[in-house]
């Protein structure tokens, strides 16, 4: 390629142009292009990025990422160690609800049965007191007593029978009607 400057139709070396000249530029076309090059290198394979172990530090300790790679470079795995924010204050304490049988009483036949609840500690502790309808017997007074033993431990968990009933938690006796004071 080249390239003619004239200033007010003069051209060389070197030229002045002042205010008011005129300058023409002439470019005359290069020559023919070559023909296409040969291909280049093959670039780096297709690369993928991953989040791999992510990990706590102790709070205070400085972050930090660290990376691992396969395929000549191309798969990255990146590892992250995040510090644990400051620990808060401490909580109030917990409280553990209580619940206790306080007083049973019975009631003259026909009287319906109740249930007081009594709470103490803010409602974490509830007393209950049951007053429950004495039963009639073939002269029409009571006969029924208010057991206060413990029940016995309810077994091992299993299938029922055709006389034990089952739960998935335990099994027990298929219960049995008893009659107190019979007499």
């Amino acid at each position: 390629m080249s390239i003619t400057v004239t200033v007010n139709g003069q051209s060389g070396p070197s030229l002045t142009a002042t205010n008011g000249d005129v300058i023409e530029v002439t470019v005359s076309p290069a020559g023919t292009p070559g023909g296409q090059g040969p291909q280049g290198p093959q670039g780096p394979p297709y690369t993928t990025v991953a989040v791999g172990n992510t990990t706590t530090l102790a709070s205070g300790q400085n972050a930090s990422v660290t990376g691992t790679s396969t395929n000549s470079g191309a798969n990255l795995t990146l590892n992250f160690s995040i510090p644990a924010g400051p620990v808060g204050p401490a909580g109030a304490a917990g409280v553990t609800p209580a619940f206790k049988v306080g007083n049973v009483s019975t009631l003259a036949a026909g009287s319906n049965a109740t249930v007081t609840a009594t709470t103490a500690n803010n409602g974490a502790n509830v007393t209950l007191d049951f007053a429950l309808p004495r039963g009639l017997d073939g002269n029409g007074t009571s006969n029924l007593t208010l057991a206060t033993t413990t029940p016995a431990a309810l077994g091992v968990a299993a299938v029922g029978t055709g006389t034990t009933a089952a739960r998935a938690d335990h099994v027990h006796q298929l219960p049995v009607i008893a009659y107190a004071n019979l007499s």
